[in-house]
């Protein structure tokens, strides 16, 4: 079965998730960095706050950024 992803850019971070998926947290075999677009909507509707890049290198990790 073919996975398709979709690049969604927010800010400094660049992510790929899964475009049909149902799943909360299921991101398939995506390019890294990952993740599923329901859990950053969740994040930024529910508390405000939504995944930052610390520097453009993927090993520095990520902070939450407050949303506007």
């Amino acid at each position: 079965m073919q996975i398709d992803f979709e690049r969604i850019e927010k800010d400094n971070l660049s992510y790929y998730f899964p475009i049909k998926n149902d799943l909360f947290r299921e991101v398939g075999s995506a390019p890294l960095p990952a993740t599923n677009k329901k859990v950053i909507d969740y994040f930024e509707n529910n508390y405000g706050y939504y995944p930052q890049m610390r520097t453009l290198n993927l090993k520095d990790g990520f902070y939450a950024k407050k949303f506007k």
